[in-house]
């Protein structure tokens, strides 16, 4: 008989995943593990000297010291500021990464200081940061004179569906 927990049962275990190549481009890179059995991210960490700092408002490149190769063209990177960061004021600078199946360079974090008036401290080693592999589908793109179907919203855009 299997006991639920939730909705999981207690055996289920996390499939083998989607090969990735990492590669350390710095000698003191620490390789990303995921901190849970059922983690959809794991952890990037800053690849920095001892410390840094980031002024409130700063943006600046964290090096994680490696570069992925994914490998796969039906898959991206998605990197986040892990919540703990974000808590203490860290942000991404472009919201969300994108690494591209194709890419192979060093994966740097655009890291701001969100924070109006706290100087940020990045020591190396530091947790920051998220990578989350995910399906990509790829348009196909159709040039039209007119879409098929009118919809109610239109043109319609930013705030054009209301609040509530």
């Amino acid at each position: 008989m299997t006991v639920m927990i939730g909705a999981f049962a207690p055996d289920m275990a996390p499939r083998r995943g989607l090969p990735v190549q990492v590669k350390r481009v710095r000698e003191s890179a620490i390789l990303p593990e995921y901190q849970s059995d059922w983690a959809a991210g794991f952890d990037l960490h800053a690849c920095v000297g001892d410390w840094i700092e980031l002024l409130p408002g700063e943006t600046i490149p964290i090096p994680t010291g490696l570069a992925f190769f994914i490998g796969d063209p039906n898959y991206v990177g998605k990197v986040y500021v892990r919540s703990s960061a974000g808590k203490m004021g860290f942000a991404l600078a472009n919201g969300t990464g994108i690494i591209d199946a194709d890419y192979q360079g060093e994966l740097v974090i655009m890291l701001t200081n969100r924070t109006r008036h706290t100087t940020l401290d990045i020591r190396r080693g530091d947790r920051l940061a998220q990578l989350v592999l995910t399906p990509v589908i790829r348009a196909a793109f159709e040039v039209v004179k007119d879409f098929a179907v009118a919809t109610k919203r239109g043109e319609g855009g930013f705030g054009s569906t209301g609040v509530r």
